[in-house]
């Protein structure tokens, strides 16, 4: 509703020859490509908002929201001169209610929520990768060399270890049991 309001009073005051800065127009790239822009920074966006809400991050709790506008920020300045930027479908409905302008407005819909979507995932993956620290990397590729080679090597006399207590343990006692 402030979408189409704030579109509105704009396109009362503004100049007609001034408008088309209010619109989300592709300008100088195709449509697919205008939803691959649109697609590339909701996911920069998306990202950012879920690292930034995330508990834990100390340093980034303290300026999540200059961390926000600063992303925000670098998407414009990137794709206003593409698209218009619009990242957010409400954004960009209003404008074009307002003027009747509904050409390719499918790229300003189905580009941000196509990234929402691909955003969560790549947070979710990322989040949930069984590797938590750079020694634990270093141990389970420890593990899994010793068990590649104990495979190739049928001589091989060579105790694996059992069981491994990562949350119990520090990184260097771990290492002393590969």
């Amino acid at each position: 509703m402030q979408a189409v309001s704030g579109a509105g009073l704009l396109y009362v005051i503004i100049p007609e020859e001034s408008s088309v800065h209010l619109r989300g127009k592709i300008q100088s790239v195709s449509p697919w490509a205008g939803f691959g822009v649109e697609l590339l920074l909701t996911v920069a966006v998306m990202l950012t908002v879920l690292m930034c809400t995330e508990k834990g991050h100390t340093i980034v709790d303290r300026a999540a929201s200059v961390v926000f506008g600063q992303v925000v920020a670098a998407c414009h300045l990137f794709a206003y001169p593409i698209t218009g930027c619009g990242i957010n479908p409400a954004r960009v409905f209003g404008p074009a209610l307002v003027e009747h302008q509904w050409t390719d407005h499918w790229v300003y819909w189905f580009g941000p929520i196509f990234g929402a979507l691909l955003a969560t995932g790549i947070y979710h993956v990322a989040n949930n990768f069984p590797v938590t620290s750079a020694d634990e990397l270093v141990i389970i590729g420890k593990e899994l060399h010793g068990k590649a080679e104990s495979a190739k090597r049928p001589d091989y006399q060579g105790e694996l270890p059992q069981s491994c207590d990562i949350q119990t343990q520090t990184p260097s006692e771990l290492k002393t049991t590969v």
